[in-house]
């Protein structure tokens, strides 16, 4: 399904979808055809109000926009996260890889 396709994803999966042929960027969120990917939470908001203008128009996606007080100001505005210092990078990953596991044995993940 994703061969071939312009996508984007989590910075930190963009490996593993890249190895089932997909064209992986750095997009927000990415169309290509009927298929429209996003990265992360709040960029896959992005991706769903985008798809819910192409469905119903912009004044529809404004209104669930408006609905769900989407009006992105982080706290911190820290950028991409290719724009990440490698600790930071490092620590979302080694989570991410270790812990479910540790949550499953009722250990803290920090």
């Amino acid at each position: 399904m994703l061969k071939g396709k312009k996508v984007t994803t989590n910075w930190f999966a963009r490996e593993r979808v890249a190895a089932y042929g997909a064209l992986v960027g750095t997009e927000r969120y990415q169309r290509h055809g009927k298929l429209i990917t996003g990265a992360g939470v709040s960029a896959s908001i992005d991706a769903g109000l985008f798809l819910a203008s192409l469905l119903g128009g912009e004044t529809l996606a404004r209104t669930i926009q408006l609905g769900i007080e989407y009006y992105p100001a982080p706290p911190f505005g820290s950028g991409t996260p290719d724009a990440q210092p490698q600790a930071a990078k490092d620590l979302i990953r080694h989570v991410e890889q270790h812990g479910t596991q540790r949550l499953a044995a009722r250990v803290i993940p920090f």
